[in-house]
């Protein structure tokens, strides 16, 4: 699997989950934007989701969520 240049090894069997990634109160998708406040909450996406990869507007996940989950930036 590839997304956005991250290059994914995955070995056995492994779920990988997909969910919209939302930015509340942005009318127009900035992928610049998104991507700055990604990289300013690296942390704690770390905590919450481990490893997970954003490409676009999707994240992708090896855990799946039981609810929404949000940030305040």
């Amino acid at each position: 699997m590839l997304s956005n240049q991250y290059k994914l090894k995955l070995g056995g069997k492994v779920s990988v989950f997909q969910y919209k990634l939302e930015v509340q109160g942005m009318e127009m998708w900035d992928a610049n934007l998104v991507q700055q406040l990604i990289k300013y909450k690296r942390k704690t996406l770390d905590k919450a989701f481990g490893l997970h990869v954003v490409s676009g507007q999707q994240i992708y996940m090896l855990q799946e969520l039981e609810e929404d989950v949000t940030f305040t930036v």
